[in-house]
């Protein structure tokens, strides 16, 4: 391996891996400049639907291919992880399908929903059932789009303050489809960067790495995702305390390092992001915040109650009483929170008995101020990914669902390098699961993020790594 090339040091990611990351990217750029209501390229966006179909087709096309050639080889050791990840995938499938014919779900959106909710379990099998040779050089085509991403957010952000639309940061979605999307992208980026390895002799690597790692954080903080940004403060501070622990000398190096680099760190970040910017990244953390909390008139702790996530496990509660079989495989698929249900509920087509549940779902943000209910906005959005699958699965399909969410987690390294890189691909996964909890916006549904972590776990779960 060449000096200065970041690679997570495994035994190396199989080579559909890489045709399927730089895919992605391609895929979201152009869905990206396709966007209807921010996109820069206004011819593309009667294609936008098509373009998102690409990738379920190329995923299957993927798994057809490694199926074929599991049959081809015959009987093998399958891992443990593996057995237990194809039977609670397919456990849940089942599940879905008995449920859409009990509740009548449309086909093309219940299939949307199976999709939605199988896609990183599903991409992470068949990456680790390829067959061929494994190569490391998946991550430059990301970094590529890494720096693309955060100079196009950074420069849409410098465009906003020059005509003083400070917060409209919705507008601010790099190359991807939105700024939750975005936001995620960048603080993940970041987060894997601090894990990659480097020729410890090439000092412009490690400049440009570091320069690369405050770009991605100041990007993401542009989008004033509140989400991304508070689960990446927890993730950063779990973690650095965990890593911190495992060794005095760490202790003593912290300690002797910290002050100066958190004012390196603060000055930097200041003359990069401006006066301007920095009043928006301002906004983003206590003004929005603390305006949504004044305007719900919350005594203390009250607004939790007004959290899509909490209200989720309560709503199931009420609609599956006394209907034992919804308790166990939910209201079908495409029927509760998932983005096809909410396409489903825009378009009219609403269960009677979930009408009252997702109505604010199902109005703008001008209805909602009209009808009194412009409280938490996203916090209060009824998508978090855990009660999407307990409402449309039921309890049978969230057993199965952290199953196979949990498994990536139990992925090992061979080689120390290869233990830093997993050790922050381990953390970047998780922060975007807690953001998951709360809404799969920007989160689940970010193909991009998704795929760069199954590709990073694929190379230390393949059989080419040895684990």
């Amino acid at each position: 391996m060449k000096a200065g090339v970041a690679t997570p040091a495994s035994g190396g990611v199989p080579r559909a891996g890489s045709v399927l990351l730089v895919s992605t990217l391609l895929i979201s750029i152009v869905a990206s400049l396709a966007n209807p209501q921010y996109g820069s390229v206004p011819g593309l966006t009667p294609f936008n639907t098509a373009i998102k179909l690409i990738d379920p087709a190329f995923v299957v096309l993927l798994a057809s291919v490694a199926t074929a050639g599991w049959l081809r080889r015959g009987r093998e050791a399958t891992p443990t992880w593996k057995v237990l990840s194809i039977g609670s995938g397919s456990l849940l499938v089942a599940v879905g399908c008995l449920a859409a014919l009990l509740w009548q779900a449309p086909p093309y959106l219940a299939g949307q929903s199976l999709y939605f909710v199988c896609r990183p379990a599903l991409i992470l099998v068949v990456l680790c059932s390829w067959p061929g040779w494994p190569t490391n050089r998946v991550w430059p085509p990301v970094l590529v789009f890494g720096v693309a991403n955060a100079l196009t957010a950074l420069g849409q952000s410098s465009a906003l303050a020059r005509v003083g639309r400070y917060n409209d940061a919705d507008a601010i979605i790099g190359l991807l489809n939105d700024a939750h999307q975005q936001a995620t992208f960048s603080y993940t980026l970041a987060l894997l960067l601090i894990g990659m390895r480097h020729d410890r002799s090439s000092v412009l690597f490690r400049a440009g790495r570091q320069a690369l790692i405050v770009l991605c954080l100041i990007a993401g903080f542009a989008s004033q995702g509140q989400k991304a940004t508070g689960a990446l403060v927890v993730i950063l501070l779990m973690a650095a305390t965990l890593r911190v622990f495992q060794s005095r000398r760490r202790i003593r190096r912290v300690l002797a390092v910290a002050p100066p680099a958190i004012a390196a760190i603060l000055i930097v970040s200041s003359l990069a992001a401006g006066a301007v910017l920095w009043h928006a990244m301002s906004l983003a953390v206590a003004g929005n915040l603390s305006d949504r909390l004044t305007r719900g008139r919350y005594r203390g702790v009250d607004f939790i109650g007004d959290i899509g996530a909490v209200g989720m496990i309560d709503d199931f509660i009420t609609v599956s009483r006394g209907e034992p079989l919804t308790v166990l495989v939910g209201l079908g698929p495409a029927s509760f929170g998932s983005p096809a249900a909410l396409t489903r509920f825009a378009a009219g087509d609403v269960p009677p008995r979930l009408k009252e549940v997702f109505f604010r779902e199902t109005m703008n943000e001008t209805q909602l101020a009209g009808a009194g209910e412009l409280r938490l906005l996203g916090l209060s959005a009824k998508t978090g990914v855990f009660g999407v699958v307990l409402g449309e699965y039921g309890a049978i399909g969230l057993l199965c669902f952290l199953c196979a969410t949990a498994l990536p987690f139990f992925a090992r390294a061979r080689t120390a390098e290869g233990a830093r890189f997993l050790f922050w691909l381990k953390w970047a996964y998780a922060a975007v699961v807690v953001q998951s909890m709360l809404s799969t916006l920007g989160a689940w549904d970010n193909d991009v993020v998704m795929t760069v972590l199954m590709v990073g776990f694929a190379g230390h779960l393949s059989p080419e790594s040895g684990t």
